[in-house]
């Protein structure tokens, strides 16, 4: 069942990134066009501001998460409606918080982005826009997300989420074209995040009838919330503190830059990362069951595959990136987009941030949280005091060096996975030499022998299909010479699966 469910999970999940990629690459493409890279790189600017005003629910999810395993595991419905009482009131303490500090945003934002002549209107109502789904998720959302992502039923979050996507881009694309003001577009969109909610509501409250907010609260469930978060505030400072240095000390038109090659690196990784969650709620309940001797082959068969898939990925980024960003870049001339040495940046940025998420995985599972919070904390700081000189010198490329530089510092929790599954390390080390070798092999035919030069996307598809055949031929070709028992077992566990034999 474990299996079903997380195959179940991560199918949707893919499926997710894609229709969140392909809305994604549509709508921004859509606003330079229309709107320009200013007005691009104040969405952008703004969106990872407000990912700031987040800060006061890091921790909340995944402590919460973390406690419900164990009594789900036992069908204990008293605790279950406990923790979710409790997830329900601190959801809606931090969703009156949010509310001021989105206030303040409102009011200290246009004075950091004066020198770009854009209307005080525009950007006060594009603030409380954008800054409103957040509300919505604190008040109605929170506590059913959690409770489908502790009972492995993340592909109902994921499946709820591109019916969201769907509609969203489908209402921003029409008003986009009539001409709108951008801010006035992100407020009428706001209709795709209320029926979001409902759609999570009334299927939880359908498959959960037990469900009862009214009993009284356990709120020792957060006791692990504040080493979360200092993991969390980690992770937004490493990921989101480029935009705003980039929004100090440059230009909207620079954030636009790195606003369009995230886009696509973050469609990249999510795409990558849709094993993280189903895993994790599968490996929390072997955790919750003492299940250590299936624990460590599960670990191992998802570290192998993750691996794999992260070398394929960013071997077709460096091949066929540059030549897409042309294509999607083609006829905007207010600022420039092409630079390969940027697109490599990325890449290694994408790197650095994969090949320790099977550890992290495992470490949220268990619940480590306080025993690696020191090596959060570290990495923050030195992303920081790196970045801050380099973007002043180098600007764009210097705070993508800084952040390089604290994601490097992080894999030392490659060795801690070992302590949680006792899956050996050296064994992790090898996937990664392997990974780095697959993705350095696969990208020099193109540098030596072969070029990519396209006009339009449906050429480029078809290129992609190439590459990715060469890729993924060479990538299972490798894996296979020097794993092929963990290759051949993770095979079997899937017939076992689709062919209802039960294999746990």
């Amino acid at each position: 069942m474990r299996t079903k469910k997380t195959i179940y999970n991560t199918l949707a999940s893919a499926l997710l990134q894609v229709i969140t990629f392909v809305s994604g690459i549509i709508l921004i493409r859509l606003l330079l066009v229309t709107y320009g890279s200013s007005i691009n790189g104040l969405r952008s600017s703004l969106t990872q501001m407000i990912n700031y005003l987040y800060i006061f629910e890091t921790g909340l999810s995944g402590a919460m998460i973390f406690s419900l395993y164990k009594p789900l595991a036992e069908k204990n419905y008293d605790v279950i409606n406990g923790i979710l009482s409790a997830t329900r009131k601190a959801y809606r303490q931090v969703g009156i918080i949010f509310i001021g500090l989105l206030v303040a945003l409102t009011i200290i934002y246009p004075l950091v982005i004066n020198k770009e002549n854009i209307d005080v209107f525009t950007v006060v109502f594009l603030t409380l826009s954008i800054g409103a789904s957040g509300i919505i998720n604190y008040f109605l959302m929170g506590s059913y997300t959690v409770l489908l992502t502790a009972s492995q039923s993340g592909y109902i979050l994921s499946i709820a989420r591109g019916i969201y996507t769907i509609v969203n881009t489908a209402i921003m694309v029409i008003l986009i074209k009539l001409g709108l003001n951008i801010a006035l577009v992100y407020f009428i969109s706001l209709a795709a995040s209320l029926l979001h909610a409902l759609i999570i509501g009334r299927y939880s409250k359908k498959e959960f009838p037990y469900l009862n907010f009214k009993i009284a609260p356990i709120m020792s469930a957060l006791s692990k919330r504040y080493d979360v978060v200092i993991h969390q505030v980690s992770g937004m400072i490493v990921f989101n503190v480029p935009v705003l240095l980039l929004t100090i000390f440059t230009d909207l038109k620079t954030v636009s830059v790195y606003a369009i090659y995230t886009i696509i690196f973050s469609g990249v990784g999510t795409l990558i990362g849709v094993f993280v969650n189903s895993f994790a709620a599968a490996f929390g309940d072997l955790i919750a069951n003492r299940e250590y001797k299936i624990l460590k082959e599960a670990y191992s068969q998802y570290e192998f595959v993750y691996y794999g898939v992260v070398s394929i990925v960013y071997s077709c980024v460096l091949v066929l990136g540059i030549s897409f960003i042309k294509i999607y870049t083609k006829g905007i001339t207010d600022v420039s987009y092409v630079d390969y040495g940027t697109l490599v940046l990325f890449t290694i940025i994408g790197v650095l941030g994969n090949w320790k998420t099977p550890q992290n995985t495992i470490v949220i599972a268990a619940g480590h949280f306080r025993q690696t919070r020191h090596r959060a904390i570290i990495e923050a700081c030195l992303t920081i005091v790196a970045s801050i000189p380099l973007v002043i010198l180098y600007g764009l490329k210097g705070v993508l060096i800084g952040s390089s530089l604290g994601l490097l510092y992080r894999s030392i929790d490659l060795f801690y996975a070992e302590r949680i599954t006792n899956f050996k390390v050296r064994h992790t080390l090898m996937r990664i030499v392997r990974m780095l070798f697959i993705i350095t092999v696969s990208i020099i035919p193109f540098k030596i022998m072969f070029s990519i030069e396209v006009n339009n996307l449906m050429v480029w598809f078809l290129y992609a299909i190439v590459v990715s055949l060469w890729v993924g031929i060479l990538a299972l070709t490798v894996n296979f010479l020097f794993e092929r028992n963990t290759l051949l077992k993770i095979i079997m566990r899937l017939k076992a699966t689709f062919l209802k034999k039960g294999l746990s």
